[in-house]
């Protein structure tokens, strides 16, 4: 058995939602047997009560119910800024890839095809949770660092409009976990800390394509909210444990440890689409198409001399570059690593 994170103060707290009385019971049987602390709604308008009452640390709901809808709710959520730091994780019947991007840009934090897969469900709860967990220490040490009157804006490690980690914790970030890419099991370090290690290593830097031209176009105000959804987008179509970033003003990286080669271009390419494949709808309800170019690398244990961070951005950057110059949205892996390739 796994065992979930666990708050200082508290243990993990997730709220189910959903009309269907099996439903309910079934998920809350999945994280019960994980030791997560489960509640249930029968309704939307029952969950939303639950939410203002008690913020859980993460929500699955339903997306169609009566009164209330699981969409209107996350908006209801994402609206109140006491209630961002909650992980919203939406499941569906709808099988659509509109669907689930609606989903997405509607705020949801991922989307979820009924028929539920155990396994699956607690890889992404997994997932959410660490991801929510990471940003909540950066806000605390930033919130220390604050008190000491030590902390510059340089160092605030989540960028305020799409909530992802910003570039200045990337390259810190790279660095730590190419520490742990190496041919060898898990083990307990000195100060009975475990320590994961990994095989293989994975970065995609993601730039939306003519990002200029669009904030010219359309202005600062659709352009960032353009930036919201594409991120949104993103983090919908990650594999779980992928730590993404703004890197930059109009681009982002995904990381991801433990990623099979095999996988990386499809991973890439399932980014791509999750950006081109549907137009981005505005919250005043026009609809622009955006599309992303992408330049990876995989740093492996098998690689001699080891990858640097340096190396890993350098080489993603220009993969990214020959993207751009070969009519951008598209894929290409460096050719440092584990191969290369376009899509």
């Amino acid at each position: 058995m796994t065992t979930p994170p666990v708050s200082h103060n508290s243990p993990v707290r997730i709220l189910v939602i959903d009309d269907s009385h099996a439903v309910r019971e079934l998920v809350a049987s999945y994280l019960q047997s994980e030791g997560y602390q489960v509640d249930t709604a029968v309704n939307g308008l029952e969950g939303w009560q639950i939410i203002q009452q008690y913020p859980p640390d993460l929500v699955i709901s339903d997306w169609s119910m009566p009164d209330l809808s699981g969409i209107e709710l996350c908006r209801r959520v994402r609206q109140d800024p006491g209630l961002q730091h909650v992980y919203f994780l939406m499941l569906t019947a709808r099988e659509e890839l509109s669907d689930r991007i609606l989903g997405l840009d509607n705020g949801a934090d991922e989307v979820l095809t009924k028929p539920i897969h155990p396994e699956e469900l607690r890889a992404r709860v997994r997932a959410g949770l660490r991801l929510r967990q990471l940003t909540e220490n950066l806000v605390r040490l930033n919130e220390q660092l604050r008190s000491r009157h030590d902390l510059l804006s340089s160092l605030s490690f989540t960028d305020p409009l799409t909530g992802l980690l910003r570039e200045g914790a990337l390259n810190p970030s790279l660095s730590g976990l190419l520490r742990q890419v190496e041919d060898r099991s898990a083990e307990f370090v000195d100060n009975g800390e475990y320590v994961l290690y990994y095989r293989y290593l994975s970065l995609w830097l993601v730039e939306i394509d003519q990002a200029q031209k669009l904030l010219d176009q359309e202005g600062a105000v659709v352009f960032n909210q353009i930036l919201q959804i594409v991120s949104r987008r993103l983090q919908g179509n990650a594999l779980p444990g992928t730590l993404l970033y703004r890197s930059s003003d109009y681009q982002f990286a995904a990381v991801t440890p433990g990623i099979d080669p095999g996988r990386v271009r499809e991973l890439g390419e399932n980014l791509r689409l999750a950006v081109a494949s549907h137009p981005v709808r505005l919250p005043q309800g026009d609809q622009i198409q955006v599309t992303v170019s992408l330049g990876g690398i995989t740093a492996s244990a098998s690689n001699q001399p080891k990858l640097l961070a340096a190396d890993m951005l350098r080489e993603a950057s220009i993969a990214l570059y020959r993207a751009r110059i070969g009519g951008r949205n598209r894929c290409i892996q460096s050719e440092v690593g584990q191969g290369s390739g376009e899509n």
